[in-house]
């Protein structure tokens, strides 16, 4: 990523966060992923693995998937939301290159929040965060991957748009290689222009 693009951390209070969410906590760190966060991410993968598609992935490809990004060897970057000092949830942002557009597309992907903190605003304040970074870089849009099985991630995605759900196919008819995309912007990050189709 952009040097420029590159995040500090950003403290916000409930409504920034939440619009007001009374179950989520008065204030969270979101930064970006470095290498002493490893142990996390590693953990945090493995465990949305399971969770959403019962697989049991090797740890190795886990662990070495995971240095590739933190140590920045590859197109994309982790952000982890710390409640007090602890990191509870997690989101990657990898990039697309348009060459329609001439800039990014962020995708949003490894969603994930520890289960004794799901539904008190945290997916929606990582959201936040990557969305502002996205729309400060000039992005052409922001969008999310959720295996099509995975009705949770679906109902948070929709938050607060209609969604534009498309179906995708990598294989053939493989449940496991079948995805759906959420473009939550469309033209320029926050409508700030359209784009051709």
């Amino acid at each position: 990523i952009n040097p420029a693009c590159q995040s500090s951390v950003l403290k916000m209070t409930r409504s920034e966060n939440n619009q007001g969410n009374d179950s989520l906590l008065p204030e969270v760190n979101i930064r970006k992923g470095r290498i002493e966060d490893l142990d996390n991410v590693v953990i945090f993968n493995s465990a949305m693995a399971k969770e959403t598609e019962d697989i049991d992935l090797p740890p190795e490809t886990v662990e070495a998937g995971a240095r590739a990004v933190l140590e920045g060897g590859v197109g994309a970057s982790y952000y982890l939301l710390e409640l007090a000092g602890t990191v509870v949830a997690q989101l990657m942002i990898t990039l697309e290159w348009s060459d329609w557009r001439a800039c990014n597309l962020w995708w949003i992907q490894s969603v994930y929040v520890l289960p004794e903190h799901r539904r008190r605003g945290l997916f929606r304040a990582l959201y936040n965060h990557v969305r502002r970074e996205a729309q400060t870089t000039g992005a052409a849009g922001l969008r999310l991957y959720a295996h099509i099985t995975n009705e949770g991630a679906h109902a948070t995605m929709n938050i607060g748009r209609k969604p534009n759900l498309t179906v995708g196919r990598c294989g053939k008819d493989s449940p496991t290689t079948i995805t759906s995309a959420l473009q939550l912007e469309s033209g320029r990050v926050l409508g700030l222009g359209k784009l051709p189709r």
